[in-house]
């Protein structure tokens, strides 16, 4: 492929989804991972972000990268406009962050998965359960769980009520802003 139709490709394929790629979906578009690696490799076309996920370089680094290069692995060959529940939604005190409630620090990368599903690294932390379409929403593009569902979760994970507290509160205000 020649190097202005491959840039065209990843350029289509990164428009929506905050300047990112996979090279799941970057090889089901036809392109190999040995062109990954090069454009990669000198830095000035591709920039990894995480095992599997480049920036395409000149556009704007989105808020919560790491959050989203994470989301991204969970389905490598899924767009995220075509994502669903069952592939994952952000979800704990990563929700949290993303919607800028309380003061919980997202030391990891929280997601709610249907099955069961374990990860080597220790950034990213894996929950079990089945959301509904109400329970989660689309921000830009990321599959987030819903304030109520982020207060449910934590709670259930034994964060202490009065951390929680505030999470509530500020969404409340929200709303009514």
């Amino acid at each position: 492929m020649a190097h202005v139709a491959t840039l065209e490709l990843l350029a289509d394929l990164a428009e929506d989804q905050w300047g990112l790629v996979t090279r799941r979906q970057a090889e089901v578009a036809g392109l190999a991972w040995t062109t990954l690696a090069r454009l990669a490799s000198n830095k000035s076309t591709l920039e990894r972000v995480a095992h599997g996920v480049y920036r395409l370089r000149g556009s704007p680094p989105p808020d919560h990268l790491a959050l989203r290069a994470a989301w991204m692995q969970l389905a490598p060959a899924v767009p995220v406009w075509e994502r669903t529940p069952e592939q994952g939604v952000v979800s704990h005190r990563s929700a949290a962050g993303v919607y800028g409630l309380g003061d919980l620090t997202a030391e990891r990368h929280e997601f709610i998965l249907p099955s069961r599903r374990q990860s080597q690294r220790s950034q990213v932390r894996f929950h079990r359960g089945h959301l509904t379409h109400k329970e989660c929403v689309n921000i830009g593009g990321l599959l987030v769980t819903r304030p109520a569902r982020i207060a449910a979760d934590l709670l259930a994970d034994g964060e202490e009520p009065d951390a929680v507290a505030p999470i509530i509160v500020q969404a409340l205000r929200q709303i009514n802003d």
